[in-house]
């Protein structure tokens, strides 16, 4: 049988999968906005991908695109 990874952001979501998941590890990861990114991180962008499971566009509304 074929056993596929998940992970999520949602603690909701993560309660909801463990009724048909075993929940192996639980990991707290620091977060930060894209524009918090971008201002530490990165002077230009070439390509962007982003995987957030769900919250894509929760992510693309957290960066100024003016600056």
């Amino acid at each position: 049988m074929e056993m596929k990874a998940l992970s999520t952001f949602n603690q909701d979501d993560a309660i909801q999968n463990s009724k048909t998941s075993k929940i192996k590890n639980k990991y707290n990861v620091s977060c930060m906005s894209l524009k918090t990114l971008f201002n530490t991180y990165i002077n230009e962008i070439d390509f962007l991908s982003i995987d957030v499971e769900g919250y894509e566009l929760s992510v693309l509304n957290s960066n100024d695109w003016q600056l």
